[in-house]
C-alpha cells in the first residue's frame, strides 16, 4: 500500500468517528460539488438559513445554517470571514482527503509536488482570468490562510499561498494591480497555453548563449510532444521549473 493511500486510510480512521451520518451525507456532497470547475466556495445570503442550490441531490436536505456551524468548529469547512454577514465556506483540507474523488486526490498530490505545484497554480489563474477577465483574482489574507477569490477559480480556496505568488511574480508569470488584486502577465498565459513558446522567448531573452541553447533544446522537446507530467500535473509546471534552470 502506497505512503498517500495509507495516510488517507489514517485519516478516515481518525475522523469517521465524530461524523454522523447526516456529517457525512453533507460533506460528501460538499466535497464532490466543489470539485466543479468554477465552484470553489459556497454561499448562504444574508437573511437564508440554509444553502440553495439547484443541483444539490434530490431526496437529501440541504444543510441549514447550524448544520454549516458545527462542521466548521470541527474543522471541516473552512469560513471566509470576511465576506461577512454572506456564510461563504468550503471543505477544508482534512474533509477534501476523507471525501475528494480520484481527480481531486492526484490534483492534491500534484499540488504538493515541488516539481509541479507552481505550474498547476498558474493553470488555475490563467484559467479564471480567461473565463472572466473582467472580475479581479483576489486573494484575501486570513488569520490562518490565505483565501483565493474568483467566480471561476478552479482549485481549493485555500491552497494558494502568498509565497506561491510572489515566485510566480519574480518570474513575471503574474502582476499585481494592488495588494490584493493578481492577474496573469502575458507571459504567464503564454507560459500555460504555449510553453514551447515561452521557452523560446526566454531564450530569444537571454544573453548567455548556453542557456540559449539549453532554453531553445527544451523547447522543441515540447513542441515535438517529449515532456511527460504527472496525472494531475500540467506541461506549465515543467517549463517553469526549465525556465528556472531546475
Amino acid at each position: 500500500m502506497g505512503v498517500v493511500k495509507s495516510l488517507v486510510l489514517a485519516t478516515i480512521a481518525r475522523y469517521m468517528p465524530e461524523l454522523s451520518e447526516r456529517d457525512t451525507e453533507i460533506l460528501e456532497v460538499l466535497v464532490r460539488l466543489s470539485e466543479t470547475p468554477g465552484r470553489s466556495m459556497f454561499d448562504i445570503p444574508p437573511g437564508a438559513d440554509k444553502l440553495e442550490l439547484a443541483d444539490w441531490p434530490q431526496g437529501s436536505a440541504a444543510p441549514n445554517s447550524e448544520e454549516i456551524r458545527a462542521l466548521v468548529a470541527r474543522d471541516f469547512l473552512e469560513i471566509d470571514k470576511s465576506a461577512a454577514p454572506t456564510w461563504r465556506f468550503w471543505p477544508s483540507e482534512q474533509a477534501r482527503a476523507l471525501f475528494a474523488g480520484p481527480s481531486e486526490e492526484a490534483l492534491a498530490e500534484a499540488l504538493k509536488d515541488p516539481d509541479q505545484r507552481l505550474g498547476v497554480i498558474l493553470d488555475a489563474i490563467v484559467d479564471a482570468f480567461e473565463a472572466d477577465p473582467s472580475t479581479p483574482i483576489l486573494l484575501i489574507r486570513a488569520d490562518q490562510v490565505d483565501i483565493v477569490r474568483h467566480p471561476n477559480w478552479g482549485i481549493a480556496a485555500d491552497v494558494v499561498r502568498l509565497h506561491d505568488l510572489r515566485q510566480l511574480e519574480e518570474l513575471r508569470l503574474i502582476g499585481w494591480e494592488d495588494d490584493s488584486q493578481f492577474y496573469p502577465t502575458p507571459w504567464g498565459r503564454t507560459a500555460a497555453r504555449n510553453p514551447a513558446a515561452f521557452l523560446s522567448q526566454r531564450a530569444d531573452e537571454s544573453e548567455d548563449e548556453e542557456e540559449q541553447s539549453r532554453l531553445r533544446g527544451w523547447a522543441e522537446k515540447f513542441r515535438a510532444g517529449d515532456v511527460a507530467v504527472g496525472v494531475a500535473g500540467s506541461l506549465t509546471g515543467t517549463a517553469i521549473r526549465v525556465a528556472l534552470g531546475l
